[in-house]
C-alpha cells in the first residue's frame, strides 16, 4: 500500500512540474504574441505608409508625363501651323 501511495504522490509531483513548466512556457508565448503582434501593427503602418509614397510618386510621375505630352502637342500644332 505504502509504494501505491509512493507512486500516486510521485505521479502528482511530476504533474505539478508539468504544470509548472507549462506556465512558465505559456508566459513566454504570451510575450512573444505581445512582440508579434507589435510588429505586425508596426509593419502595417510601415505598409500603408510605403504605399501612399508610391502612390505619390505614381501621381508625381503621371502629372510630368502629361506636360511633356502637352508640351509635344504644342510643338507638333506649331510645326504644323
Amino acid at each position: 500500500m505504502s509504494d501505491a501511495l509512493d507512486k500516486i504522490s510521485q505521479k502528482v509531483d511530476q504533474l505539478l512540474q508539468v504544470v509548472q513548466n507549462l506556465k512558465i512556457e505559456n508566459a513566454g508565448l504570451k510575450e512573444e504574441n505581445a512582440r508579434l503582434k507589435d510588429q505586425v501593427a508596426r509593419l502595417g503602418k510601415e505598409q500603408k505608409t510605403l504605399t501612399l509614397k508610391a502612390a505619390d510618386q505614381s501621381e508625381q510621375v503621371r502629372t510630368k508625363l502629361q506636360s511633356v505630352l502637352n508640351r509635344l502637342d504644342e510643338l507638333e500644332e506649331l510645326a504644323a501651323g
